[in-house]
C-alpha cells in the first residue's frame, strides 16, 4: 500500500515531468482527483464535480451533453499509461485512473495496478502498411486502404493505444529494425503483413511482433473473396485482441459504418484516401472526384460524404478553393453523413471545423467537436482540429497545447501536428519553444514546407533575417508558391528593411490572385510590415468580408500586433465574435 508521502510525491513527479509539461488541464484534472482521493478515500468522484471543480462548468452542466470529462478522463488514462512506459518505469508508486471510474488508485511497483490491464506499455500498437504482393502495382491504394481499415478497427477497443496513419506510414518501404520502430512510436506492439489480390481473391497475411525483442507472436492467413474483407478486418482485430489480452468491443455496427454495401463504392473510397493522403491541391480533387463517384453509386455512404467534407474543408483552409465554394460545401456534407448515422463520430469533426472557420459560431463548434471526440476519444485528427480551429483563434493556448500533445501522442511523427505545436507556441509568443519544436520536426523533413513556414516567422522575431529570409524562400518554393507563405515573406522583407522586396511579393500576390483564389490576410501581413496600416486594416476587413479561414487568427499573431491599438481592429474582431490576444487571455 503506497503511503500518503509516497502518493503526493510521486504526483509531484508526474507533473514535473516531460509527457506532462504541455498537458495544464490533464495536471489540473490529476491534481484535484488525486487530492481528493487522499482526503475523502471514501467519496468516490462524480463527473458533474470535476465538471464543475475543474473546468468551471456552472451548475447547469449536464454531463449526459457536454462529455469534456469522460473525453480528458480517457486523455488522461493514456497520459498516465505513457508516462509509465516511458519517464516513470522505474518509479516506486504509480497513480493510474481505472476505466469506468474517476478515482485514482495508488500501487507499489512490482504490485499489480488496480487500473485497467491495458497500460499503454503493454497495450500499444503501430499497425505497419501492408505490402502489396498484387501483380498490377496500381492497387496500392487498396493495401494501403487495409491497413487504414486496420488502424481504425483497433483504435475502437477501450484501453488499446494505436498510432495513427501518418506516423505509420512514414516505414513505408523503409527495412528498419522493429525494435527501433518500437522505440520511435513508443508502442509495444508492430502488426505487419502483405496483401495480394487475384481474380476476385484476396490473401492476406499478418504478424503480430513483440517490439521489445523481435519475435513474432502469432502469424496467420487469410484467403477470402474480395468482397468479405470486412471479414478478414475484424478477424485479425479478434485474434490480435486476444493474443495481447484486450477486450475487444463488440463488433455490431462496425460493419455498417465502415461498408457501403456496395463493393464498387467501397473501393471508390479507398481510391480516394488515397489521393488524400498525398496532402496535395491536385490529390485533394482527385480525391473528391472518386468521392462523388462512390456517392453516385451509394448515396447513402455515410464515410464518404465524411471525406468529402473533409477535403472540402482542407481546400478553404489552404485558400485553394475560396472560402464561399469550399465551406458550406463542407457542412452540407458532414450533415448528410450526421443524417444518415448520427454516431458516426467522423461526421461531427467537419461539421465543426466549417462552424468554427466560416461561420465563427464558436459555440455550436465547440459542441460539434466534443461530439466528435465523445464518440471517438483515439481521433487524433480532432483533437488537432479543435486545437487549430477553436481554441487557437481564441487565445486559449494552453488547451490547444494540451489538445495537441493528445494528438502527438496518437501520432507522434506528424510533420502536421509537430509544425501545429510550434505555430500555436509562436501566437503564444513562447518563441524559444515554438524554435525547438521547428527543430523536432525538420530533423524528420527538412524540406517539410508548413514547418519552413514556421520556422522562417520565429527567426523573423529574432531579427535574424539572414537565416529567416533563406528558411522562407524555401517554404514558398516547397509548397508551390503559397499565398501564405508568400505573405509571410514579404512581411520578412519589410521587417529585414528590404522594403522593394516586400513590394515586388505584393505584385506576386496581385499576379496569383489571377490564378487561383488569394486571401486578403496575405497582403494586410505585408502592408503591417511596411507601416501601412490603412492598408492593412482594408485587407483583413476584406478578408472578414469574404470569411477567409486565417482571418480567424488575426487577433493572435504576433504579425499584426502593431494594429491591435486601431478601434477599426477591434471592430473586425468583433464582427467575428474574437478578441485580441491580450484580451483572450485576461478572460
Amino acid at each position: 500500500m503506497a503511503s500518503e508521502q509516497s502518493v503526493r510525491s510521486e504526483l509531484e513527479k508526474v507533473l514535473a515531468s516531460e509527457c506532462f509539461a504541455q498537458a495544464e488541464r490533464l495536471r489540473n484534472f490529476l491534481r484535484f482527483t488525486v487530492e481528493h482521493t487522499l482526503k475523502k478515500p471514501d467519496q468516490p468522484l462524480k463527473e458533474y464535480v470535476i465538471g464543475t471543480d475543474v473546468y468551471g462548468r456552472d451548475a447547469s452542466f449536464d454531463p449526459r451533453i457536454d462529455a469534456v470529462v469522460r473525453v480528458d478522463a480517457t486523455r488522461l488514462r493514456a497520459k498516465l499509461n505513457d508516462y509509465y512506459a516511458t519517464e516513470g518505469t522505474n518509479d516506486p508508486v504509480r497513480i493510474s485512473l481505472p476505466k469506468g471510474t474517476y478515482t485514482p488508485v495508488f500501487s507499489t511497483q512490482g504490485l499489480p495496478i488496480p487500473a485497467a490491464k491495458n497500460q499503454a506499455s503493454d497495450a500499444s500498437i503501430a499497425v505497419l502498411p501492408f505490402l502489396n504482393l498484387s501483380a498490377a502495382a496500381d492497387t496500392d491504394y487498396f493495401s494501403d486502404g487495409l491497413t487504414e481499415e486496420l488502424i481504425h478497427v483497433l483504435a475502437q477497443i477501450p484501453g488499446l493505444r494505436v498510432i495513427a496513419r501518418t506516423s505509420a506510414f512514414a516505414f513505408k518501404g523503409r527495412h528498419e529494425d522493429v525494435r527501433d520502430i518500437g522505440t520511435k512510436l513508443r508502442v509495444r506492439y508492430l502488426l505487419e503483413g502483405t496483401v495480394r489480390q487475384h481474380a476476385g481473391s484476396i490473401r492476406v497475411t499478418a504478424q503480430l511482433i513483440n517490439c521489445a525483442d523481435g519475435f513474432h507472436l502469432w502469424s496467420r492467413r487469410y484467403d477470402h473473396q474480395l468482397a468479405n474483407i470486412f471479414e478478414v478486418q475484424d478477424a485479425i482485430a479478434c485474434e490480435l485482441a486476444r493474443a495481447i489480452s484486450v477486450d475487444m468491443p463488440s463488433a455490431k455496427g462496425s460493419n455498417a459504418q465502415r461498408a457501403s454495401g456496395n463493393w464498387d463504392a467501397y473501393q471508390l473510397l479507398l481510391k480516394a484516401r488515397f489521393h488524400w493522403n498525398r496532402n496535395t491541391a491536385e490529390g485533394f480533387r482527385k480525391s473528391i472526384s472518386y468521392l462523388q463517384e462512390a456517392l453516385a453509386v451509394d448515396p447513402r455512404y455515410a464515410r464518404a460524404w465524411v471525406h468529402l467534407g473533409d477535403n472540402y474543408n482542407l481546400l478553404g483552409m489552404w485558400g485553394i478553393w475560396p472560402p464561399q465554394k469550399a465551406f458550406p460545401q463542407a457542412k452540407d456534407a458532414a450533415l448528410r453523413a450526421i443524417e444518415i448515422d448520427p454516431t458516426l463520430g467522423d461526421a461531427h469533426k467537419p461539421l465543426a471545423a466549417s462552424l468554427a472557420l466560416y461561420e465563427w459560431r464558436w459555440d455550436e463548434a465547440e459542441r460539434g467537436f466534443r461530439r466528435a471526440l465523445a464518440l471517438n476519444p483515439a481521433d487524433e485528427q480532432a483533437y488537432h482540429a479543435l486545437a487549430m480551429t477553436w481554441l487557437l483563434p481564441q487565445g486559449r493556448f494552453a488547451e490547444a497545447l494540451d489538445a495537441l500533445q493528445t494528438a502527438e501522442s496518437l501520432d507522434p511523427l506528424s510533420l502536421f501536428v509537430l509544425g501545429s505545436k510550434s505555430s500555436v507556441l509562436y501566437c503564444a509568443r513562447r518563441f524559444q519553444e515554438a524554435a525547438a519544436q521547428c527543430r523536432k520536426a525538420l530533423d524528420l523533413d527538412a524540406e517539410y514546407w508548413g514547418v519552413l513556414w514556421s520556422y522562417g516567422r520565429i527567426l523573423e522575431h529574432f531579427g535574424d533575417f539572414e537565416e529567416a529570409l533563406p528558411v522562407l524562400e524555401r517554404a514558398v518554393r516547397n509548397s508551390g508558391n503559397a499565398p501564405g507563405c508568400l505573405g509571410s515573406l514579404g512581411h520578412c522583407y519589410s521587417a529585414a528593411g528590404q522594403r522593394r522586396k516586400a513590394t515586388e511579393v505584393l505584385g506576386q500576390l496581385e499576379t496569383l490572385s489571377g490564378e487561383r483564389y488569394v486571401s486578403p490576410f496575405e497582403p494586410a501581413q505585408i502592408h503591417a510590415g511596411l507601416g501601412d496600416s490603412k492598408r492593412a486594416l482594408e485587407c483583413l476587413e476584406k478578408a472578414v468580408d469574404e470569411r477567409a479561414a486565417w482571418i480567424v487568427y488575426a487577433g493572435v499573431t504576433p504579425i499584426l500586433e502593431n494594429l491591435h491599438a486601431d478601434p477599426r481592429f477591434t471592430a473586425l474582431l468583433k464582427r467575428m465574435g474574437l478578441k485580441a490576444r491580450a484580451e483572450a487571455a485576461s478572460v
